[in-house]
């Protein structure tokens, strides 16, 4: 009984070198898997990646701030823009209107001058001519000299109210000429084709004059000069660069009125009643005079203070003379250079700007000056 008891006993026990390699088995034995990861450990990943959420939502926000910003401030400066572009437009519109005012009173001067040298020319062809054509002593053969002389006072402190303001016209010829307005054009044909009719009508009822042929040729001139004078005007309006076709075109009108002294002069050689044609003689050469005055802008020499006194001079003198008798024809050709005379001033008036400072002269002594 009791070895039966040991023999379990052993049985249980082993072989000491079998209990001895046991560690060893249990050491060579697979490593099993890590034990999961704490709670703690879990909250603070899931704490790490909601602060790295939070991170990148501000950054979003911040940018769609500085987004929003920079767009407010387009638009504001988008606004001001706008203000500025509207406070220039309104601007230039004043200064605009300004300029027609300014051509308007200056024009209706110079029709003014022309209307009341009529009447007075009027009064004195009535009153200072006898039944024979002799003039007799008047005193409007001093009241319409010296109101003539008024006039030009007049021009000219229209000028020098301008010198005053640093104001000038521009010497090339389309800054000087120049005019936009479609008024302003058809006005510019309009007085041509009354020139145009003049020298027709003139041409017709001629026939038996004894200056026939003078006439003729003056007829012919007028119907150059009537397509010319209105054209000169449109190349400065539609800026063309054509030299040599600006300078043909502004010759025709010289010509004509200088043909039309020398007809003065045949017609009138042993006329001693010097009343009955000095002033038509005079209104004639000053529209001459302004005529070549204007060939300086396409010739490159022109000086717009005396051109803008000649245009307004002639411009009256033409529509005084309108109070004598002659051929009709002659009468409308003298009416359409007043209104062509008064538009090449109206153009020059309206480009009127502000004159450069000259530059400062320095004396050529050798030595070199400091600013």
């Amino acid at each position: 009984m009791q070895n039966d008891t040991i023999e379990k006993l052993n049985e249980t026990a082993g072989d000491p070198e079998e209990t001895a390699a046991a560690p060893e088995t249990q050491e060579a034995a697979p490593e099993t898997p890590e034990a999961p990861k704490s709670v703690m450990s879990m909250l603070s990943e899931a704490l790490e990646q909601r602060r790295e959420a939070a991170e990148t939502q501000d950054y979003v926000l911040e940018k769609e701030k500085a987004a929003l910003e920079k767009h407010l401030a387009a638009s504001e400066e988008n606004k001001k823009e706008q203000e500025k572009l509207k406070k220039e437009q309104e601007e230039e519109k004043k200064e605009t209107r300004g300029k027609l005012i300014k051509t308007l009173e200056i024009s209706l001067y110079v029709i003014g001058a022309g209307a009341f040298g009529v009447f007075l020319r009027w009064l004195q062809v009535m009153i200072a001519f006898n039944d024979l054509g002799l003039v007799d002593r008047s005193a409007f053969n001093v009241i319409f000299p010296a109101f003539v002389a008024a006039a030009a006072l007049v021009f000219l402190r229209f000028l020098k109210r301008d010198d005053q303001r640093r104001l000038s016209v521009p010497e090339d010829f389309v800054g000087a000429l120049k005019n936009d307005y479609q008024l302003f054009g058809l006005i510019n044909w309009l007085a041509g084709l009354v020139v145009l009719v003049g020298a027709m009508l003139l041409l017709s009822k001629s026939e038996t004059d004894k200056f026939v042929r003078f006439l003729r040729v003056l007829s012919a001139l007028a119907i150059v000069s009537a397509i010319s004078a209105p054209l000169l005007l449109e190349l400065a309006h539609r800026e063309s660069e054509r030299r040599g076709l600006q300078c043909a075109v502004s010759l025709p009108p010289i010509f004509f009125f200088a043909a039309w002294l020398v007809y003065l002069y045949r017609a009138n050689s042993i006329n001693s009643v010097l009343w009955s044609y000095v002033p038509e003689m005079v209104a004639v050469s000053a529209a001459m005079f302004a005529y070549a005055r204007i060939a300086g802008f396409p010739f490159g020499t022109a000086r717009p203070r005396r051109v803008r006194f000649d245009c307004m001079i002639g411009a009256a003198l033409c529509l005084m003379c309108l109070a004598d008798k002659r051929y009709l024809g002659m009468q409308l050709m003298l009416f359409g250079t007043a209104l062509q005379l008064l538009l090449y001033n109206w153009a020059m008036v309206f480009n009127l700007r502000e004159a450069e400072a000259a530059p400062e002269a320095r004396p050529d002594d050798g030595f070199e000056h400091l600013n």
